[in-house]
């Protein structure tokens, strides 16, 4: 029972590492998946409350209106995915020394390459969801007080700012795969780290 607990702990350690630097990655990604997520929601909404409820002739201009509002918001969130990835890699490199040394102690302990790689990869999608869960949290928080605002400055319809099962999955999907690319790197290194290396 003590060895498995102690396996736990040890499995959580290489998948959290340096705390700080992994509250830092956290933090860099959920920023801009909070600024995608929100602006979805937010486009969700804008076309729920007038594209729905409006009736008016003023509605094929809003509709184009809002066909180019929504092409914007896609052009500019392609960066933003790789600014995640280039986010978590910066910040990773606080870490990649404790990352090396723990890397070194399971190959001590009979650990395959595999089985680091494996960690490593489980690590990264904890960040991933981790900074997806709370962008996401973000995002729809910022985007409802923004629509509420904007609702009752100019006394129109107010909606609130939703996310889709399928922008959940997507944005999900897209967040665990640009911090992949960013650990990917990193990742490459630490599997390359001979013993010799980190002593020195």
């Amino acid at each position: 029972m003590r060895i498995g607990s102690l396996n736990i702990v040890l499995f959580f350690r290489i998948i959290v590492g340096n705390a700080r630097a992994f509250a830092a990655q956290v933090l860099a990604s959920s920023f801009l998946v909070a600024l995608i997520s929100g602006s979805t929601s937010l486009m969700n909404a804008l076309k729920n409350a007038f594209l729905v409820n409006d009736r008016s002739p003023f509605n094929y201009l809003f509709l184009e209106a809002f066909n180019e509002l929504h092409t914007l918001s896609l052009t500019w969130q392609l960066p933003a995915w790789f600014l995640i990835a280039a986010a978590v890699y910066a910040t990773g490199l606080h870490s990649l020394e404790e990352l090396k040394h723990l890397s070194i102690i399971l190959r001590g302990v009979g650990a395959s390459k595999r089985r680091i790689l494996a960690f490593m990869v489980a690590r990264l999608i904890f960040l991933g969801l981790s900074g997806w869960l709370l962008g996401i949290s973000i995002g729809l928080t910022f985007s409802q007080l923004s629509f509420r605002v904007l609702a009752y400055a100019f006394n129109g319809p107010y909606e609130v700012p939703v996310l889709m099962l399928s922008d959940l999955l997507q944005i999900a999907l897209l967040t665990i795969a640009s911090v992949m690319l960013g650990g990917a790197v990193y990742i490459v290194r630490i599997l390359k780290t001979s013993p010799r290396e980190v002593l020195e």
